[in-house]
């Protein structure tokens, strides 16, 4: 553990080297300390909105020991809702011949949407409670405790990061997608994904409001939004999708069915990274 850490991690704040003494990562650059909790590395310190990331890792720490390995530990409302999020990476990625490559799953929970990618790949898992962690270390991943707009990994080191579901808990996702778009690297995917911006959830939203039901969720995402912010932090998008039940459909090649609009679940925008210099024209093919 110790030694892929050291070998993939840095300072989230300086990005330099780290070292670990006793029961802390220390950087060896600016000498910040990042304690460990249950041998997982706590880079939350550094980031910008620590009460929020506090309440949340609060409410997640409890769904951990009240649902497990369950679904509903992550937040999805029933065991099998997660598949809306995981046929749309299943359009993007084949997951029975990836293998060799450096992932990162920010957001990663108990680790719905890349354990099966563990094993034959070094996936990382990031996310803000260490209740998911440890269920999402058990399958497989390699993880830290950090948040996605500061991740501590340096430059170009993921041949594909994830980010499913994480924007909609914020006002402004930029921050989050240039860093992800940081550590990937050339020629590498990107992928971002955010609850839909449908009818059907603004309306479950509305009636929460007015039951005095608490959300955690800021912001519901269109594909537009997503694919300005990706293209912003120097991605070149590539496909964006709108998916419900068995409904995967591109929100590029044609025009969205109504029904999708209405009952959608999971907006989803993939990028890829070009060379440094290249221009961001959606190649052809």
């Amino acid at each position: 553990m110790w030694r892929r850490l050291l070998e993939r991690c840095v300072c989230p704040a300086c990005h330099g080297a780290l070292v670990v003494v006793s029961d802390e990562t220390r950087c060896t650059g600016c000498g910040r300390v990042y304690p460990l909790l249950d041998g997982i590395p706590d880079f939350t310190v550094a980031a910008s909105e620590k009460e929020k990331i506090l309440d949340l890792s609060a409410h997640y720490d409890l769904a951990s020991r009240r649902h497990h390995d369950s679904p509903r530990s992550c937040g999805y409302c029933g065991r099998k809702a997660h598949l809306h999020g995981l046929k749309v990476l299943r359009r993007w990625i084949d997951y029975d011949t990836v293998e060799r490559k450096c992932i990162l799953d920010v957001g990663c929970g108990v680790g719905l949407m890349t354990r099966e990618l563990a094993g034959r790949n070094e996936v990382w898992g990031v996310d803000i409670s260490v209740g998911l962690l440890k269920i999402a270390r058990l399958h497989g991943l390699e993880v830290v405790r950090g948040s996605g707009d500061l991740l501590p990994f340096p430059d170009q080191a993921f041949d594909l990061a994830l980010c499913v579901g994480v924007i909609p808990y914020f006002q402004d996702p930029v921050r989050i997608i240039e860093e992800l778009c940081r550590v990937t690297r050339a020629g590498g995917v990107a992928i971002v994904t955010s609850t839909a911006d449908s009818l059907l959830i603004r309306g479950v939203r509305g009636l929460k409001r007015i039951m005095g039901v608490p959300t955690h969720l800021v912001r519901l995402y269109s594909c537009g939004e997503i694919e300005s912010c990706l293209a912003a932090s120097g991605a070149q998008v590539c496909d964006s999708c709108a998916a419900y039940g068995q409904h995967v459909v591109s929100t590029r090649e044609r025009r969205v069915p109504l029904h999708l609009k209405i009952m959608g679940r999971v907006n989803a925008v993939m990028g890829v990274i070009p060379p440094q210099g290249a221009g961001l024209e959606k190649p052809e093919g």
